[in-house]
């Protein structure tokens, strides 16, 4: 049992490289510059036994149908020359260009002697060299998605199955014979013509097995007849690199191992999928047959037609029609890989209004915005120097140009129409999302658990739709009853769980996406705080007794505001901090705080809002709820993280209330601070080399106002430099009619710079309250930051 997984391992690695070296063959053969720009408008095979080419079809008014070619001629010479290989013909046409003429030798079934037959060369239709360069590489799409879904699902056989039929289906495009053959060649041809003759026994077979396993298990032995046959008419065949069945002779499919192999590749898909569609009775499995049904018809069928119209007709369908239709069949490896790794199979309209939404509302339409960008970059490469006679580089650069202004332009549209789009054709969602950043916002505001319970339970069930849905706000295991599909904890800053959000499946049987876990996450963060809050309201309101009432409060309500503190500084590698905050008062209105961002940021803020005591301290209760809420929903942009701030304080606030505050990110990577400064005092920067810096404001108070803007600020810290962001309790520490001012807060920093942070700020403190003379007006807040 130990050595299945390295041995699964190890096979999935050999089959990866097999494939991949095939590959890279069929493009060394298969370049785009290898192939011939002219052509007479014929199907053939070459028949190495007699060494012709085997008319099989001609197109109508074809320039071998005005020759006088006909289907079943064989081209014996061309130009006098002999075929000695498949490569003679490609190579003869690769020396000619369209209108010149072409001599061919005919061998006719019923004609005594040889044909002499002149045609005149035609432009190949589709010989551009963008292309050919899709054509070239359409196995790519198979490769990948074949090797993702091996490696990713390596112990289930369906995955295997999988993987080998797209594999089959990117070795059957087959090669051209080189001249002259090297020594490994018979190991090629024996590789492509098994996988070739396996496709369509395990297209087959995978559908039996994964969408109809109680049909495998009855028949099993019909699985092993397809791939016994498919193995026969690789055998026959071995050294040709085909396959070759015992079928009357029909000269589009005489010789012809693509034809044949995609005939039986649909027969097989099709018997699969109505095995699968007969004996299929698991909801989630008949969701999975219709996407591969849909799949399969959307990506076979146009080229089924073309090639039946070709065939029957001899008419060749419009160039654009011919090379846009191989494109369909990328839906074949997509369609079957969304059923085998996605767990839960969405109904084909949700998936379809699911992809239209990722494609017009969020990264799709950039995604195609950059490809439309790359792609003028090519053309005015390619076609600008040919039409206005510049050199390659001008119409490069041009192009380069006119692609990032369409790229930029385009996204700066797509900003403004995205939501307009949302509003407009997918509006569940759009309300969905709606509802819950409106539920984030109410749940700080609430004053008691069952109001609590009620607003979450209304929300989430008018936003979400589930089945389902318990709000349980006691900590615990989750209740007995119906297993849920999405479980929130709510979790207060210790990382104790204070309840659970369960919601069951969706009505509409979509999966929560990763918008509603991020939505449902931050509404989670804001019924912690004000579960937070609710408890400790209700230990005050407990404690609360006869005379010693408000002095018990005050002191309960101090503890709250120490509790809102950071307990520590964050551990950055080139960034030392520290933060404390005096009190005037039992409470107070100063705040500061630190905001683990993820990754190698994290936020540091310091603000002073407006009045005092106990609504001074409630108002800074609040702030760090809308900073923290904010900062979750949206991390790593602070102008964004305080607009949104801003509105739930002012829709929760009176309008005179109001907070002026500092806020940057650090980035601990990049040694940068992107900072926001909203009317405080401006920050103290002492570079290294003994300068004075400030961070000035760059935005108006937050909550004052309904809309709020401002712009972001950045600062590199070097090695050494120390950012003081402190109250204006500190510089306007009074001793009669002078002030502390910045000029001495510089002065004690500079004196005890060489000590550790915690150390500096203890000591400017005390410089401080010595100034004053143990006077204090108003509290002192000091956050030092020191580059290392």
């Amino acid at each position: 049992m130990r050595f299945q997984r390295p041995l699964r391992a190890a096979a999935a690695v050999a089959f990866a490289a097999s494939l991949v070296c095939h590959a890279g063959i069929y493009l060394y053969y298969a370049f785009p510059g290898r192939l011939p720009d002219v052509e007479l408008g014929f199907d053939d095979h070459y028949v190495p036994d007699e060494r012709v080419d085997l008319i099989r079809g001609v197109y109508k008014g074809s320039p071998a149908e005005e020759a006088g070619l006909r289907a079943g001629d064989r081209i014996a010479a061309i130009d006098g020359e002999p075929l000695n290989s498949a490569e003679s013909q490609p190579k003869a046409w690769m020396l000619h260009k369209p209108g010149e003429q072409v001599h061919l030798t005919i061998r006719r079934p019923g004609a005594d002697h040889p044909i002499y037959l002149t045609a005149t060369f035609r432009r190949r239709p589709g010989t551009n060299t963008l292309t050919r360069t899709l054509q070239t590489w359409f196995p790519l799409p198979f490769i990948v998605v074949g090797l993702a879904v091996l490696f990713l699902r390596q112990e289930d056989p369906n995955a295997w199955l999988l993987a080998l039929a797209f594999g089959g289906v990117v070795v059957s495009r087959g090669l051209l014979d080189p001249s002259p053959r090297p020594a490994w060649w018979p190991v090629v041809m024996a590789y492509q013509s098994l996988m070739t003759g396996i496709v369509g026994p395990l297209f087959c077979w995978f559908q039996a097995r994964f969408t109809a396993p109680s049909f495998d298990r009855r028949w099993p032995w019909l699985k092993w007849i397809l791939l016994g046959l498919g193995l026969v008419g690789a055998l026959g065949s071995i050294r040709t690199g085909g396959i070759h069945f015992p079928i009357p002779s029909n000269p589009w499919l005489d010789g012809s191992s693509a034809g044949v192999l995609f005939i039986a590749a649909c027969l097989a898909i099709g018997m699969g999928l109505m095995i699968a569609g007969f004996h299929t009775h698991n909801a989630e499995a008949r969701r999975k047959t219709r996407i591969l049904f849909w799949g399969t018809v959307i990506s076979l069928g146009p080229n089924i037609v073309r090639l039946s119209i070709e065939s029957s007709s001899g008419a060749r369908l419009p160039a654009w029609v011919d090379n846009s239709l191989p494109a369909l069949l990328i839906l074949l490896p997509l369609s079957f890989a969304y059923a085998v790794v996605v767990h839960r199979a969405l109904e084909i309209p949700v998936l379809l209004r699911r992809s239209a939404r990722y494609l017009l509302v969020q990264r799709g339409f950039t995604v195609l915005l950059a490809g439309v960008s790359i792609a003028v970059v090519l053309s005015f490469a390619v076609s600008f120097p040919r039409l206005y006679e510049m050199n390659q580089t001008a119409g490069i650069t041009l192009g380069a140009v006119f692609g990032t202004t369409l790229l930029w332009s385009g996204t700066e549209v797509h900003k403004r129409v995205s939501g307009r789009i949302d509003r407009a054709f997918f509006r569940s969602a759009y309300d969905a999302r709606r509802l819950l950043e409106d539920l984030a916002e109410k749940t700080g505001t609430v004053t008691g658990r069952a109001e609590l319970e009620r607003l979450l339970e209304f929300h989430l069930a008018a936003a979400l739709k589930p089945r389902f849905l318990r709000v349980q706000l006691q900590p615990g295991s989750a209740e007995a009853g119906e297993q849920p599909e999405c479980v929130v904890p709510i979790l207060n800053r210790e990382g104790k769980q204070l309840g659970l959000l369960l919601l069951g499946p969706r009505l509409s049987e979509e999966p929560y996406s990763g918008e509603d876990r991020r939505l449902l996450a931050s509404i989670a963060s804001q019924a912690a705080t004000a579960l937070e809050n609710i408890r400790l309201a209700e230990e005050i309101a407990a404690r609360i007794d006869g005379e010693r009432r408000a002095a018990r409060e005050m002191e309960i309500a101090r503890d709250v505001q120490a509790r809102l503190l950071p307990q520590g500084a964050p551990r950055l590698k080139t960034l030392e901090c520290g933060a404390r905050c005096i009190q005037a008062r039992a409470v107070g209105g100063d705040y500061y705080d630190f905001l683990d961002l993820g990754g190698d940021s994290a936020g540091l803020v310091l603000a002073d809002v407006s009045g005092k005591g106990v609504h001074a301290a409630l108002l800074v209760a609040h702030l760090q709820a809308c900073l923290r809420t904010a900062a979750a929903m949206m991390p790593r942009d602070p102008v964004a993280i305080l607009r949104q701030a801003n509105q739930m304080l002012y829709r929760s606030t009176a309008a005179q209330h109001f907070a002026t505050l500092f806020f940057g990110i650090y980035d601990d990577a990049a040694h940068e601070l992107l900072y926001v400064n909203c009317g405080h005092n401006p920050p103290i920067w002492l570079r290294a080399d003994g300068s004075v810096g400030r961070l000035e404001a760059t935005a108006t108070v937050i909550g004052a106002f309904d809309r709020w803007d401002g712009s972001a600020g950045r600062a590199r810290l070097e090695s050494g430099d120390l950012l003081a962001i402190f109250s204006d309790g500190i510089t306007e520490a009074p001793r009669g009619e002078e002030d502390f001012g910045e000029r001495r807060l510089i002065e004690e920093l500079r004196a005890c710079s060489r000590s550790p942070v915690d150390v500096m700020i203890s000591a400017v403190l005390h410089r401080v309250q010595d100034f004053s003379q143990g006077v204090q007006a108003d509290d002192l807040t000091l956050l030092l930051a020191r580059a290392r």
